[in-house]
């Protein structure tokens, strides 16, 4: 019996004899071993054979509740099901993983005997579980685990409410992360299940105005920019990133170098593929609540368009896109991670020296994002770039730059002063107001002086923004004196 399959014929060891791949045939029942299709577990091995290769496209599958129901029964039998049918344990597992909605990172302590059994189905670099239509040939069996264990597919907990909007989150992951758990003191304390639902709640809204105004009057009404929680067009995939990444300049500086080649090396070490990738240590927790805390202070609505300026792996604007519903552009300076994002993260990730500016579209954006990124920045810098910034967003748009002179830079250059005084925008009022002050006077802020461009702002300790009580900080993110800077764009 062979089952018709566009995963199968999706294979990633190509399409060539679609049905004859990898170590056996794909979604073939007959290709499942006899201990497989006898026994107590042949209903369920064959189920998930049947269900998986109808619902699942590339590794990622669709919500089906026969499939759930039959993968998290062959885990709970656990070595009944490992001894007779090995494929059927491992493929459910990955299903159990995938299917889970945990905001938590699933912890997996595996036996002693799971690398022998993992290694068994290792093809090359990657790994086949054929008759079962899973496989890679980027990722171990071990490591696929391990993605599923920390990264939620988007689709699971999200705001979308078209098919359109659906079709955007289709193999992009969500990082799990609980910015709830006691430990984190989070001044946030919504889940994500409530966010998402507040998010679908406003997208209604929003439809349900759109609505009476075409009645009452035949005007058209539409969101921040088009949206696609509504299904109407966004137009951020059409922006094209820059084909000279560094802008005039043929390369980096020695500044940017030095703080690319940090994030390149810590990409070649854990990656975009675990929590603690970026920072060396697992902060996911902490990094979700200082995201959740950014974004409902900048009062993030869905369908309005975001500008991530230091995206990284994408982590950020990936909560902001599934539990908030907005449409995101991401700009970094590691190629590694800007690929990882484009494959991984849900929106569009541009690679570009931050500075150069000129090919982010003007007066487009309803907010801007950045976290622990206009520090590597020289302080003469941080001004022209803050100010270009603001010049992408609407009027009404709002803007925020987190981790500002934070406190670890002290001791990051042997006790000298020299990374202190060259990166930090400090005191923070008296900087950022002589920054204001004389960007009309620069070349760089013309519109300013023109008075085309109006912005209000404050900046706010980290200690009294993102824990719930200032007297617990749970984290070097928000020790003082580091601050976040928030810019609205009055004009």
């Amino acid at each position: 019996k062979v089952l018709n399959s566009q995963s199968c014929k999706m294979r990633v060891f190509g399409p060539v004899l679609a049905i004859f791949v990898g170590r056996g045939s794909c979604c073939v029942v007959s290709q499942l071993s006899a201990e497989c299709r006898q026994g107590a577990v042949a209903q369920l091995a064959i189920t998930v054979l049947e269900r998986s290769c109808s619902v699942c496209t590339d590794n990622e599958c669709s919500r089906d509740e026969p499939l759930m129901d039959a993968a998290w029964a062959a885990v709970a039998a656990g070595p009944s099901t490992l001894t007779t049918c090995p494929l059927l344990y491992l493929t459910s597992l990955l299903l159990s993983l995938q299917f889970s909605i945990s905001d938590s990172p699933v912890d997996l302590s595996p036996p002693s005997w799971f690398s022998e059994v993992a290694d068994a189905v290792t093809v090359q670099e990657g790994f086949d579980l054929a008759p079962y239509p899973f496989s890679s040939r980027h990722r171990n069996f071990t490591e696929q685990v391990s993605f599923y264990a920390n990264f939620r597919p988007a689709s699971a907990v999200s705001c979308a409410l078209s098919d359109e909007r659906r079709s955007v989150l289709s193999h992009r992951v969500v990082l799990r992360a609980k910015h709830r758990k006691p430990e984190a003191h989070c001044a946030a304390q919504q889940s994500d299940q409530q966010l998402v639902k507040l998010c679908r709640d406003s997208a209604k809204e929003l439809l349900t105005f759109q609505e009476m105004m075409a009645e009452d009057g035949g005007l058209e009404f539409s969101t921040a920019s088009g949206s696609t929680v509504l299904g109407t067009y966004n137009w951020i995939s059409d922006v094209e990133c820059p084909a000279t990444p560094y802008g005039d300049s043929q390369d980096l500086d020695d500044n940017m170098k030095t703080w690319q080649a940090k994030y390149q090396t810590r990409f070649d070490g854990a990656g975009c593929e675990r929590p603690s990738g970026e920072w060396l240590q697992d902060l996911a927790y902490h990094h979700k609540c200082i995201a959740v805390v950014a974004f409902g202070r900048l009062g993030l609505q869905p369908g309005q368009k975001v500008l991530d300026w230091g995206s990284g792996c994408g982590h950020k604007l990936s909560w902001a896109a599934a539990l908030f519903g907005v449409d995101g552009l991401g700009i970094d300076v590691v190629l590694d991670s800007v690929d990882w994002a484009n494959k991984h993260s849900i929106g569009k990730f541009c690679f570009s020296d931050g500075r150069a500016l000129g090919w982010v579209p003007e007066d487009s954006f309803d907010a801007v994002i950045s976290f622990a990124a206009l520090l590597h920045l020289l302080v003469e810098e941080q001004c022209q770039v803050v100010v270009e910034l603001i010049g992408k967003l609407k009027p009404g748009g709002k803007a925020w730059f987190g981790w500002n002179a934070p406190g670890y830079m002290r001791h990051t250059d042997g006790g000298k002063s020299d990374q202190v005084s060259r990166h930090w925008m400090w005191p923070r009022q008296q900087s950022w107001k002589q920054c204001f002050d004389r960007a009309p006077a620069e070349p760089w802020g013309a519109r300013m002086r023109s008075g085309e461009l109006q912005i209000r702002w404050s900046t706010v300790p980290e200690s009294l923004l993102f824990p719930a009580d200032e007297t617990v900080v749970s984290s070097y993110l928000f020790q003082p004196p580091s601050y976040s800077l928030f810019v609205s764009r009055i004009k």
